[in-house]
Protein backbone atom coordinates (compact mmCIF):
# COMPACT_ATOMS: atom_id res chain seq x y z
CA UNK A 1 0.00 0.00 0.00
CA UNK A 2 2.76 2.39 0.93
CA UNK A 3 4.45 1.60 -2.36
CA UNK A 4 1.36 2.74 -4.34
CA UNK A 5 1.17 5.97 -2.31
CA UNK A 6 4.82 6.73 -3.01
CA UNK A 7 4.31 6.09 -6.74
CA UNK A 8 1.23 8.33 -6.70
CA UNK A 9 3.11 11.20 -5.06
CA UNK A 10 6.12 10.66 -7.32
CA UNK A 11 3.82 10.85 -10.39
CA UNK A 12 2.18 14.03 -9.05
CA UNK A 13 5.61 15.56 -8.38
CA UNK A 14 6.79 14.75 -11.91
CA UNK A 15 3.59 16.21 -13.43
CA UNK A 16 3.95 19.39 -11.36
CA UNK A 17 7.57 19.65 -12.42
CA UNK A 18 6.53 19.37 -16.09
CA UNK A 19 3.88 22.08 -15.60
CA UNK A 20 6.42 24.37 -13.95
CA UNK A 21 8.89 23.80 -16.80
CA UNK A 22 6.18 24.65 -19.36
CA UNK A 23 5.27 27.82 -17.46
CA UNK A 24 8.94 28.85 -17.35
CA UNK A 25 9.18 28.26 -21.08
CA UNK A 26 6.07 30.37 -21.74
CA UNK A 27 7.36 33.19 -19.51
CA UNK A 28 10.73 33.13 -21.26
CA UNK A 29 9.11 33.30 -24.70
CA UNK A 30 6.79 36.11 -23.60
CA UNK A 31 9.79 38.04 -22.20
CA UNK A 32 11.61 37.66 -25.53
CA UNK A 33 8.58 38.92 -27.45
CA UNK A 34 8.30 41.96 -25.15
CA UNK A 35 12.01 42.68 -25.56
CA UNK A 36 11.78 42.62 -29.35
CA UNK A 37 8.60 44.71 -29.35
CA UNK A 38 10.22 47.34 -27.16
CA UNK A 39 13.09 47.53 -29.63
CA UNK A 40 10.57 48.19 -32.41
CA UNK A 41 9.02 51.20 -30.68
CA UNK A 42 11.84 53.58 -31.54
CA UNK A 43 10.40 56.72 -33.05
CA UNK A 44 12.09 58.76 -35.74
CA UNK A 45 11.40 62.19 -34.26
CA UNK A 46 13.65 64.11 -36.67
CA UNK A 47 11.59 63.07 -39.71
CA UNK A 48 8.60 64.98 -38.39
CA UNK A 49 10.59 68.26 -38.28
CA UNK A 50 9.51 71.08 -40.59
CA UNK A 51 6.23 72.33 -42.00
CA UNK A 52 3.01 70.34 -42.13
CA UNK A 53 0.40 72.01 -44.37
CA UNK A 54 -3.28 71.25 -44.77
CA UNK A 55 -5.97 72.79 -46.99
CA UNK A 56 -9.73 72.15 -46.67
CA UNK A 57 -13.15 73.69 -47.00
CA UNK A 58 -12.94 75.13 -43.46
CA UNK A 59 -9.57 76.79 -44.09
CA UNK A 60 -5.91 75.91 -44.04
CA UNK A 61 -3.07 75.68 -41.58
CA UNK A 62 0.66 75.18 -41.31
CA UNK A 63 2.20 73.61 -38.24
CA UNK A 64 5.97 73.83 -37.89
CA UNK A 65 7.80 71.17 -35.87
CA UNK A 66 11.20 71.83 -34.28
CA UNK A 67 14.37 70.36 -35.88
CA UNK A 68 14.56 67.66 -33.18
CA UNK A 69 10.89 66.76 -33.83
CA UNK A 70 9.83 67.11 -30.20
CA UNK A 71 7.76 70.31 -30.18
CA UNK A 72 5.59 72.67 -32.21
CA UNK A 73 7.45 75.93 -32.83
CA UNK A 74 4.86 77.87 -34.84
CA UNK A 75 1.39 77.69 -36.34
CA UNK A 76 -0.42 79.76 -38.92
CA UNK A 77 -4.00 79.39 -40.06
CA UNK A 78 -6.77 80.92 -42.12
CA UNK A 79 -10.28 79.87 -41.18
CA UNK A 80 -13.31 79.87 -43.49
CA UNK A 81 -16.10 78.69 -41.21
CA UNK A 82 -19.48 80.22 -42.02
CA UNK A 83 -19.25 84.01 -41.89
CA UNK A 84 -16.14 83.82 -39.69
CA UNK A 85 -12.77 84.19 -41.39
CA UNK A 86 -10.15 84.70 -38.66
CA UNK A 87 -6.49 84.07 -39.33
CA UNK A 88 -3.36 84.11 -37.25
CA UNK A 89 0.29 83.27 -37.06
CA UNK A 90 2.04 82.44 -33.82
CA UNK A 91 5.62 81.71 -32.78
CA UNK A 92 5.45 79.31 -29.87
CA UNK A 93 7.83 78.60 -27.01
CA UNK A 94 8.35 75.28 -25.24
CA UNK A 95 6.46 76.77 -22.28
CA UNK A 96 3.30 77.21 -24.39
CA UNK A 97 0.83 74.49 -23.32
CA UNK A 98 0.30 71.84 -25.99
CA UNK A 99 3.50 72.44 -27.92
CA UNK A 100 5.38 69.35 -26.76
CA UNK A 101 4.99 66.14 -28.74
CA UNK A 102 4.73 63.22 -26.32
CA UNK A 103 4.19 59.62 -27.42
CA UNK A 104 3.81 60.97 -31.00
CA UNK A 105 0.80 63.12 -29.96
CA UNK A 106 -0.01 66.74 -29.31
CA UNK A 107 -3.09 68.75 -28.38
CA UNK A 108 -2.59 72.44 -29.20
CA UNK A 109 -5.15 75.22 -28.75
CA UNK A 110 -4.96 78.87 -29.78
CA UNK A 111 -7.46 81.10 -28.05
CA UNK A 112 -8.34 84.50 -26.73
CA UNK A 113 -7.30 85.01 -23.13
CA UNK A 114 -7.74 81.34 -22.32
CA UNK A 115 -11.52 81.78 -22.47
CA UNK A 116 -12.42 81.23 -26.13
CA UNK A 117 -10.71 78.62 -28.31
CA UNK A 118 -10.21 79.88 -31.85
CA UNK A 119 -8.55 76.74 -33.13
CA UNK A 120 -7.45 73.38 -31.76
CA UNK A 121 -5.42 70.49 -33.15
CA UNK A 122 -5.50 67.00 -31.63
CA UNK A 123 -3.06 65.01 -33.70
CA UNK A 124 -0.80 61.97 -33.84
CA UNK A 125 2.34 61.28 -35.88
CA UNK A 126 2.95 57.77 -37.15
CA UNK A 127 6.05 55.98 -35.81
CA UNK A 128 8.33 56.89 -38.70
CA UNK A 129 7.24 60.55 -38.61
CA UNK A 130 5.94 60.72 -42.17
CA UNK A 131 2.20 61.04 -41.48
CA UNK A 132 0.17 63.35 -39.25
CA UNK A 133 -3.49 62.56 -38.57
CA UNK A 134 -6.00 64.19 -36.29
CA UNK A 135 -8.87 66.59 -35.82
CA UNK A 136 -8.80 70.30 -36.52
CA UNK A 137 -11.53 72.15 -34.66
CA UNK A 138 -12.21 75.88 -35.10
CA UNK A 139 -14.31 78.50 -33.33
CA UNK A 140 -15.18 76.44 -30.25
CA UNK A 141 -16.10 73.45 -32.46
CA UNK A 142 -18.36 75.39 -34.84
CA UNK A 143 -16.43 73.70 -37.67
CA UNK A 144 -14.33 70.57 -37.38
CA UNK A 145 -12.38 68.44 -39.83
CA UNK A 146 -10.52 65.14 -39.66
CA UNK A 147 -7.18 65.51 -41.46
CA UNK A 148 -4.31 63.44 -42.73
CA UNK A 149 -1.04 64.84 -44.01
CA UNK A 150 1.62 62.60 -45.54
CA UNK A 151 5.12 63.71 -46.49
Amino acid sequence: MAHKSILKYKTLFINHKKIIMKLKSIILRFSCVLFFLSACTNVNTESRAGNWQYFSDIGNFTITVSPDGNSITSVSYKIACGQQKPSGSYKLTPETPGTSIAKNKFNLSIGIGGAVTITNWKATFNRDGTKLTGTWSVLEGLCSKEFEITR
